[in-house]
Order: C-alpha cells, then structure tokens, then sequence
C-alpha cells in the first residue's frame, strides 16, 4: 500500500522531514551533554522540551505557509508524524538509553588500571565483538581535537556499533508488538485519557485554537518570563535571579537531628512547566502523587528511628529496601494492567485459534503477527544474551521483568500522564542480583547486566509510551495506524545506526565519554560484585512483595470504594529522584485545579486548561532557545530540569 495516499493522513514529504530532523535532533542532544556545553537534560520529564521547541518552530513556520498557500501547508497528521518520530528517536537516544551505551562499550578498557585490576576481574567476560579495546582508538577518543573519519577508528567502531544497533533495534521493536497489541483495549475499551498528548494535539490542530486563546499567552508570559530573566541573568549578573526553583530551597536542612535527618534532600520550590503537565493529571492522583512522597519520607524517618546508629539519608534508604518496594510496586502495576486487559488478551487467542477474523483489521499490525513479533524479537535477545555470555534461565527473568517494567510505565503514562517515571537502581539487574546473589547468577551474567546498565540504569528516556501515544493521536486523527506504526520502523531502523555516528562524530572532536560517570558508576559495581560476593537475600524478597501487594491493595480500594482517593500509581512513582523535584509543582498544581474545580465547575476547568498549556509552552521554548545559545556560546545558560 502506498504510504502517501491521502487517505492515511501521513504523505512522503512527512516522512523525509521526520527523518532529517532525527540526525539534528540527536546532534542536540547530544552535544548539550559535552563539557562545557551542559544545558537542561531534554529526556527528565515525560514530555520532551526539545520536541516542544521544534514543533513549536514548526507550527510557527507551518502557519507562515499557511497564508501564502494553504494547499501546501502540512496537516494535522503529518505534523503529528513529525512529532512522534523526533518523541520516539529522542527517548532512544537520550542520556539514560543509548548516550550510555558508547561509554559501556569502551570504559572498562580505556580506564582499567592495575590498581583496579579490571583486566584480571572482568575483562575476559566482555565479548570482543560488544566491545572498543584499541587504546590508540580510544585516547583521540577521550582527548578530542579529533576526527572520528580516519579508518582506524571507522573499523574499531562499526563492528559493535552495529551489533548493539540490532540489539536495540530488537529491544524496541518487541516493545512496538506488544502495544500492537494492547493498543485496542487500552484506547478503544478502557479509553485511557492519555493526558501527556493534549499539548501536541493542541498544538498541531489546524485551526490553531489554543494560540488564540488569551490565557495560553497569559501562561506562556509567566513561565516564559521567568525563564528569560534567569537566563539573562548567568550572561549579565546585574540581572536579578528569580530562585523559584526547588534546587534553591531543601527543606530538609532544617531537620538536623536524628530520626528526622533521615528524610534528606527535600526541595520546594515550582517549575511552571511540572504545574502546567500537572494539571491534565487526574486529580486524585496528582492528590496521590505528593501524599505518597511523604509517605516514602515517613519510611526513612521510621527506619531511622528503629536503627541502631546513627546513619545517612542514604543509608537509611538501602536499609528501609526502598527501590526494592518500589519495584515490586512496579511489578504490581504491570500485574494490574494485563489482569485489565484479560478480556481483550483472551479474545485474540481465542480469535487465532478459531481462525476468527475482522478483530485486528484496523490495528498497526495483525495480532498474529505482532506475536510472532514479539518470539522472533525475543529469540533475537535470547540468543544476543547468550552469546554474551548470560545464564540461560538468567534471560527469560531478565527480560519478563524489563517488559513487565515497561508495560507499567506505558501505563501509567496513558492513564494518569505523570510528568516523571524514573526508577535508579530498580530495574531487573538490580533485583535479580540482590535477591539471588552473586554466587548463584555468576560472573559472567553479571557482567553482561553491565552492559546493559545502558538501558536499565533508570527508566526517564523510555520508547514504549510514545509509542502508544502516536498511536492514540493517530486514531484521535483519523490517521492510519498502519502507516505511522511503519513509519515508526523506520525511524527506529534508521535512527539508531544514525545515532552512533553522530554521537562518535561529536565525541572525537568535543571528548567522548560525555556520560563516562554511568559507566564509572556500573563497572565499580561490577568490581565490587566480583571481588566481594553476597548471598541470597530474603529480605529483598519480602520487600519486593510488600511492594507489590500494597499495590495490589490499593487498587482494590480504588475499585471497590467510589470514596477511595489513594490512586496506585501515585505510590509507584513517588520514591523517584525525579519526584524530589517534581512533588511540591504537582501539590501546586492540585491545589489549583482543586480550587477550580469547587469555584467553577468543570466549564471553568475546561476553560483553564490553556493557560497550563502556556506554562508548558513558554518555559519549554525558551528553555530549547537558551540551550541552543549555550551551545553556541561554549557555555551553560539556563538549567530548569538536571
């Protein structure tokens, strides 16, 4: 089928614009990473500021061509096709996905010394196909005043660089099969409201209503104002600083005494753009999401108190199994989403073993194949794992708790729109080492959860949800799904080999190893692991299933009591590094909706929702507007995320 026909919503011109905006894309990205350059981090929050900026560019330049002639202004579908591929490519090739995995890939040779003794310990563990050993590559590498087009470096690269693009591409597209999959319940039967594509969707509307709206420029004046002076203000230091920004305000410095030192770093403060995000939020959950934040403080606190000594707010939290809850909380929510999808799962396999038809006619891909999907891709991990030397019953477990993983963060993504979903040191290598221990797992296993640190390290930059958005604002748009699920394909088969080329074009000339802290911070752990072993560890147990009933319990609550207003996604989230930052912006942002919502009903709510959206605009845009300025200028301009 032609992928331009009109019908599809999605043309040819579409298309190539999405792709040459993928490599200048990553080039953003990536650079805004390079010493010296350090800008705001464009994958922390669940909407993309960088995306924002360019599509808002491009409605600007959309509408200017608009009104010289409308017949070749680019419509709401195509400019939708722009926004999902640059969402999709940014959350792969963002800071905690694949800007890690260069520096996995050469970090434990080029920074191995014999008072580490990482050679003796884990080298012969690290294929040679996965890996970049040649020093005389790797030191132009780390110097910089470079060039990555010399043959020697070409050859060191290309080999692993194209191995681990297969991975990824592989990694990605089971997760495209399954919301294939899902898509329909998700969308059609449980109609999740899908909050964090309201902006896009307003954005690229072609009547262009929430730029007409005063209160979008009422919004976009606040945020975009503050975010200018503070701007303004690291070039000319006469230029009074506006500190309200929860970097600038802990809480937690007032309480010095134990247990109450325990909660630690807890910020105040409000970024605009996390109160505008914020509001599309059911409020029940926003409720959720700060209550829920104190709650995970109490623990500390708690523990803090029962403990024998004095100890850290670090500490406190390694010892109260925090991440470990919050993984099983994790596992929870992946539990309740596909018990929620049950009838819709079960109706497919009826519908393949019966040989029924006409279920899937309208689906990105027939359910059969996106199954068949979903072994060939897992086969693919299966074997890549093997090869790198991972136990074989280490894989499946591996792999079921990573999907399980990104299962509920599409889901809370689509139900409830919560602006962070971070989870640090709580993916399934964490787990699975704490909870069997290291003896039982093997060296070799845990060398290869090593290098797949890259995409495990924490789950900010993640393909899954945007890619069940595109495919909610395709049906929304009455734009194929079929054609943006093919477009998808191909952005991620082209994207990611793309990506290492930028990224090693860039690293030769600025220094590589942009994000070496991450691979610092694995391969530590790693020397750690191998020299001093634990054992298996009951506790983890406990905690992981206490997390994982309690989330099962509220849910219940949730479902049996109409007066219940503790949402469970509020408790997953809210142990989060991200949701230190986040929490007072949401309680901010509940407490105004609430207000609304008693003063005016839900017309006046309705109403309001444009001027939360120019909180987002106007912060977001000047936001990409100061990054790429210090790009340019050498330089750090404006930070709002980390």
């Amino acid at each position: 089928m032609d992928i331009s026909e009109k019908s599809s919503g999605i043309t040819v011109r579409s298309i190539i614009i999405s792709l040459l905006l993928i490599p200048i894309n990553f080039y953003w990205c990536i650079i805004a990473k390079e010493p010296y350059h350090y800008q705001s981090v464009p994958i922390s929050f669940a909407l993309l500021y960088n995306v924002i900026f360019i599509m808002s560019m491009l409605v600007g330049l959309n509408f200017m061509l608009g009104k010289i002639s409308r017949r070749h202004a680019l419509n709401q579908s195509e400019m939708l096709t722009v926004y999902v591929v640059l969402s999709f490519t940014t959350a792969i090739g963002g800071m905690d996905m694949m800007q890690i995995l260069p520096c996995m890939m050469e970090h434990a040779f080029g920074f191995a010394t014999p008072e580490n003794e990482w050679e003796n310990l884990f080298h012969r563990y690290i294929p040679t196909w996965l890996s970049v050993r040649d020093t005389s590559v790797l030191e132009p590498y780390y110097e910089g005043d470079s060039s990555f087009y010399n043959m020697k470096y070409i050859k060191a690269w290309l080999k692993p660089s194209l191995i681990w693009s297969c991975f990824v591409i592989a990694l990605v597209f089971v997760m495209m099969c399954i919301n294939a999959i899902v898509r329909k319940s998700w969308v059609e039967h449980s109609k999740l409201s899908f909050p964090i594509i309201q902006l896009p969707l307003e954005m690229t509307d072609e009547k262009f209503s929430v730029f007409k709206s005063r209160l979008t420029w009422i919004g976009i004046a606040i945020s975009a104002g503050i975010a200018i002076v503070n701007g303004l203000s690291r070039i000319f230091p006469a230029v009074p600083f506006l500190k309200i920004s929860p970097w600038y305000h802990n809480f937690g410095r007032y309480f010095h005494s134990r247990p109450w030192n325990a909660m630690g770093w807890t910020p105040v403060g409000v970024i605009p753009s996390i109160v505008g995000l914020s509001f599309f939020m059911p409020l029940d959950l926003a409720f959720s999401c700060w209550f829920f934040y104190i709650f995970w403080k109490a623990q500390r606190v708690f523990f803090s108190a029962i403990g024998t000594k004095a100890m850290s707010a670090v500490q406190v939290h390694n010892i109260a199994f925090l991440n470990q809850q919050s993984f099983g909380a994790a596992m929870g929510m992946a539990a309740i989403a596909i018990w929620l999808t049950r009838n819709h799962l079960k109706r497919i396999l009826t519908g393949m073993f019966k040989g029924q038809k006409g279920y899937d006619d309208n689906e990105p891909m027939k359910y059969s194949n996106a199954i068949l999907g979903l072994m060939l891709g897992g086969g693919f991990l299966f074997i890549f794992s093997m090869a790198a030397g991972m136990k074989i019953w280490v894989i499946p477990a591996f792999f079921i708790l990573y999907y399980a993983f990104a299962i509920t963060i599409a889901r809370i993504r689509a139900e409830s729109g919560t602006p962070v979903h971070d989870f640090h040191a709580t993916g399934p290598d964490q787990i699975l080492t704490d909870a069997f221990g290291l003896r039982i797992l093997g060296p070799r296993s845990l060398t290869v959860f090593s290098l797949f640190h890259f995409f495990n390290r924490t789950y900010r930059s993640h393909p899954m949800p945007s890619q069940i958005e595109g495919l909610r604002m395709a049906s929304q748009t009455d734009t194929s799904l079929k054609h943006l699920y093919r477009v998808m394909m191909l952005a991620l088969v082209i994207g990611t080999p793309i990506f290492f080329w930028v990224y090693l074009h860039i690293s030769y000339r600025h220094q590589g190893s942009m994000l070496m802290r991450f691979a610092v911070m694995s391969y530590r752990n790693l020397e750690t692991q191998l020299t001093y072993p634990h054992a298996f560890d009951p506790t983890v147990i406990v905690s992981v299933l206490s997390g994982f009933f309690i989330t099962i319990g509220l849910m219940f609550m949730r479902l049996k009591f109409l007066w219940w207003n503790l949402h469970p996604v509020g408790y997953v989230i809210s142990s989060s590094f991200s949701m230190n930052v986040c929490w007072f912006s949401i309680f901010a942002s509940w407490l105004m909706k609430h207000i609304i919502l008693r003063s005016g009903g839900l017309k006046m709510l309705h109403q309001s929702r444009s001027f939360f959206f120019g909180l987002i605009l106007g912060q977001f845009f000047v936001a990409g507007f100061w990054s790429i300025l210090g790009i340019i200028m050498g330089r750090t301009i404006y930070i709002f995320t980390w």
